[in-house]
Formats: C-alpha cells, structure tokens, sequence
C-alpha cells in the first residue's frame, strides 16, 4: 500500500498523511485552547470595568 504524501506550507516540507494529521488535530486543539483563553480574558476584562 502505498503511502500518501502530503505537501504542507510550512517551511515546503512534506510529510505522511499520518503526521500530517497527527499536526492538523494538535493545532485544532491548540486554536480551542486559545479560544478559552480569549473568552476567560473578555470575562475578566468585563468584570474588571463592571464590578457587581
């Protein structure tokens, strides 16, 4: 069988549809990570200006 071969952007380095997949969910992971974070940051920044 062979093996697919994936071309990624990043620095032209191609790499096997197994890694290539192992790093699109890693940095899936990463973008929700940073997403909390943005949220937690508003919450606070909102607290901050709006004491209750």
């Amino acid at each position: 069988m062979p093996m697919i071969l994936l071309h990624l952007f990043v620095r032209d380095t191609v790499v096997p549809e197994k890694a290539a997949d192992e790093l699109f969910h890693k940095n899936s992971h990463l973008e929700v990570l940073m997403s909390e974070i943005v949220v937690k940051n508003c919450a606070i920044r909102a607290e901050k200006s709006n004491p209750q």
